[in-house]
């Protein structure tokens, strides 16, 4: 669009030269006509010599006119493609610029879901947690009465000892009884060893989800600070996307503002130039 104005310009100030050109060749070839063959009327009369000067200043100041009127046309084409141009770089800017902040704003909604998926496995490991914490309360519960029935157990066994000690008669029955409390003894010993492994590996498991979720916790705040980032650099961009708006709008009405006044000054020197006519038609 820009070269093709230019060369428009650049052939219409031809041309416009051209016509100048031959209205000088013209105006020349009147005077010489005028000094080879003087009109005996007019060279002795003051009225004829008056409308002559009269005549070669009206044409003097047409060519002004037509000049002015050229320039401002030039003018105006020249306004017209800064204009485009201008409105051209400002369309590939706001353009930019909308780019710029759809990609933020994607950008955004994937924090926001990354946030969100992090803050259910934070849920879920504090779910876990809080199950393996109530199964360790109950594993505890049936240890104390582990040891409760064995502590039961051994006062049995010292009765009974003590019963044995009494009644010797019953010494074998005694006997095999005391070796039952203790192997049941025995078999309680062996269940709690198992229920206390039990509870160092639920113990461990413990651990294990309450690193997890202080993980959590703490990709939860990278998280939060990148997401609060993003934000503040979508308002920048759409600060400055207002900002380019605001300059262009100023730049058309300042641009309308010119063409309105070239429009006026072309039409006061349409009506001089059509007033020069009719003056020159009068003296004529």
């Amino acid at each position: 669009m820009v070269e093709k104005t230019d060369k428009e310009l650049k052939e219409e100030e031809k041309k416009e030269e051209e016509k100048e050109e031959e209205e000088e060749i013209k105006m020349e070839s009147r005077k010489k006509k005028d000094v080879q063959d003087p009109p005996p009327a007019a060279s002795s009369s003051p009225e004829g010599a008056g409308r002559g000067r009269g005549g070669a200043g009206v044409w003097l100041l047409v060519l002004a006119l037509a000049g002015v009127c050229v320039a401002l046309v030039v003018t105006v084409h020249t306004l017209n493609g800064q204009l485009k141009i201008a409105g051209v770089s400002n369309n590939g800017r706001v353009e930019e610029l909308e780019a710029e902040v759809s990609s933020v704003r994607v950008k955004l909604e994937l924090g926001e879901k990354e946030r969100k998926s992090l803050l259910s496995q934070l849920s879920q490991a504090q779910g876990v947690a809080r199950e393996a914490e109530m199964e360790m309360e109950a594993v505890k519960e049936e240890r104390e009465e582990r040891e409760k029935a064995l502590a039961e157990e051994k006062v049995r066994v010292a009765v009974l000892e003590g019963v044995v000690s009494r009644l010797e008669g019953a010494l074998e029955l005694q006997k095999e009884e005391g070796e039952e409390g203790r192997k049941a003894a025995e078999e309680d010993k062996e269940k709690i060893r198992k229920i206390e492994e039990i509870t160092r590996v639920l113990q461990k498991q413990r651990d294990e989800l309450l690193r997890a979720a202080e993980e959590g916790q703490e990709e939860k705040r990278v998280l939060t600070d990148k997401l609060n980032t993003q934000k503040k650099e979508l308002e920048e961009k759409e600060k400055e996307l207002e900002e380019v708006k605001e300059r262009e709008k100023e730049m058309k009405e300042q641009v309308q503002n010119e063409q309105v006044c070239v429009c006026v000054c072309v039409c006061v020197c349409v009506l001089l130039l059509c007033v020069c006519c009719c003056c020159c038609c009068c003296c004529c």
